[in-house]
């Protein structure tokens, strides 16, 4: 049994809350009935209480003031075969948008979900890093450079000369211009015009966005969402944006490209069908007839 300045409160045998009114004749039963009270300590303007499921919950009357709970979860823009691609900070508890209830019937949603662009309190840059100074005689570089992206970029590819694409968040391709011997990172070497060096390629679906680039010396290979593979026309360093999206027979998790488009010559640069890599892996070794199977 707890008091508070106009209300005495209570609990049955039953984990039943009950209120009685300083000015009233009869207990009155607390509207959540869901849940089942061990103790209850009250002050004017709310009652605190442990109930059966040890949990601590609060019981706030009506009034104009809000209490607000941010919900959150993260979406992890990795390989398919990597973790979920919702769950909580440390990546090892599923969490999807859906899986989120209100706890009683006393709340509500105030919005929508959105996106927080800020980190640890610190908004977060969107961009690319190129790694200055890479070379052959120092392969480890010398310092990195923030090259702004018109999206947030998940995924990147380059190729051994002058192609450079990238995957957005939203789906879409971009494209880097003017990049040569003299100007590795493109065209512009200011911050602020970094930007303008980009070129967005729209996904071939509109439903299913771009989920992975592989970049060549003269192709591009991409895999949408829904797993279909596509190969992009016209292709080249006067070009690098190339002009339409192939569909490809077969449906994969990703492409590779080799670093001399192995697979492919100058008359068939999107090949000709896919082929089964058979191998057999040093565990199977003494069993007959045991292999792994890739395709080319």
């Amino acid at each position: 049994m707890a008091t508070s300045n106009s209300l005495l409160w209570a609990v049955d045998i039953f984990g039943r809350v009950y209120t009685l009114s300083t000015t009233g004749q009869y207990w009155e039963l607390c509207k959540d009935g869901e849940l089942e009270f061990k103790r209850v300590s009250a002050v004017k303007q709310c009652c605190w209480g442990i109930a059966c499921d040890h949990q601590v919950y609060v019981y706030v009357h009506s009034n104009d003031v809000r209490i607000r709970y941010q919900e959150e979860t993260y979406e992890n823009q990795l390989l398919p075969s990597d973790r979920w691609q919702w769950s909580d900070v440390s990546g090892l508890k599923h969490q999807k948008l859906e899986s989120f209830v209100l706890p009683s019937p006393h709340w509500e949603w105030e919005s929508d979900w959105y996106v927080d662009e800020n980190f640890g309190g610190d908004p977060t840059e969107k961009g690319i890093w190129y790694r200055e100074d890479v070379c052959y005689h120092n392969p480890e570089g010398s310092s990195w450079t923030l090259v702004a992206t018109p999206g947030e970029a998940v995924q990147i590819s380059c190729g051994p000369y002058d192609l450079v694409w990238a995957t957005l968040w939203e789906g879409q391709a971009i494209v880097r211009h003017g990049i040569d011997r003299n100007n590795p990172h493109g065209k512009s070497s200011f911050w602020s015009q970094k930007r303008l060096s980009w070129t967005v390629v729209e996904s071939p679906v509109q439903d299913n966005g771009i989920l992975h680039i592989s970049v060549g010396v003269n192709v591009v290979w991409a895999v949408t969402k829904d797993r279909k593979v596509w190969f992009r026309r016209g292709v080249n360093s006067h070009n690098p944006c190339g002009t339409s999206w192939i569909e490809m027979v077969g449906e994969m998790m990703m492409v590779n490209v080799g670093l001399n488009d192995q697979g492919v010559t100058p008359s068939e640069l999107s090949g000709k069908t896919w082929k089964v890599i058979a191998c057999s892996r040093d565990s199977d070794r003494s069993q007959t007839g045991s292999s792994t199977s890739l395709l080319r």
